[in-house]
């Protein structure tokens, strides 16, 4: 009995001293921070190219999503070329407007909110005929929406549009716009 007794006295000493502290650094919620963001933008892609259809020009995964101040909120657009040729293609994204929930319209600087978009690269891309392309559309939910005024529980939209024959001075609409609503809560 003496020696069951010492062996697990034993043991429980030895499971102790092999237990240290970890503490994450900066660095490694920062690397969390973004695997989080890559990971949701793996899950965005994912869903938007289940819904894949070589008949539609641009395939939205969804147009609603919920965020807190702060976080990230990745949004998949899909882009197939249908038409005859290669062709350049670009997308651009604008803030719209805010509403509370009583639909009342929230008082907003535009240009501020817009800023919400800077992860997304809106630079033009080359397509084939019958290639696609997966778009993530990146909004970071910022702390404000005009100076000083802090971000309020409400239905941020985002029009997102796409366009096609792509040249240094113009450009041709090519298929609707895309509505985004982000509902932030603070």
């Amino acid at each position: 009995m003496k020696h069951i007794f010492f062996i697990f006295a034993l043991l429980l000493l030895v499971g102790c001293a092999a237990q240290t502290e970890v503490r994450p650094s900066e660095q490694t919620t920062k690397t969390t921070y973004i695997s989080t963001l890559d990971k949701a933008i793996d899950e965005s892609r994912a869903a938007t190219e289940a819904k894949q259809n070589k008949g539609y020009k641009t395939i939205l995964e969804i147009n609603n999503k919920k965020a807190k101040v702060g976080d990230y909120v990745v949004f998949g657009i899909l882009l197939n070329n249908l038409e005859s040729k290669t062709d350049t293609f670009a997308l651009s994204a604008e803030f719209w407007e805010a509403r509370d929930s009583m639909n009342n319209k929230i008082e907003t600087d535009v240009e501020l909110v817009e800023t919400w978009l800077q992860g997304t690269n809106f630079e033009p891309f080359s397509l084939n005929h019958g290639e696609s392309k997966f778009i993530p559309i990146i909004i970071k939910i910022g702390s404000e929406i005009a100076p000083g005024v802090k971000t309020v529980k409400g239905s941020y939209k985002f029009i997102v549009k796409s366009y096609n024959e792509v040249k240094e001075t113009s450009k041709k609409p090519y298929d609707t716009d895309k509505t985004l609503f982000v509902s932030v809560e603070p």
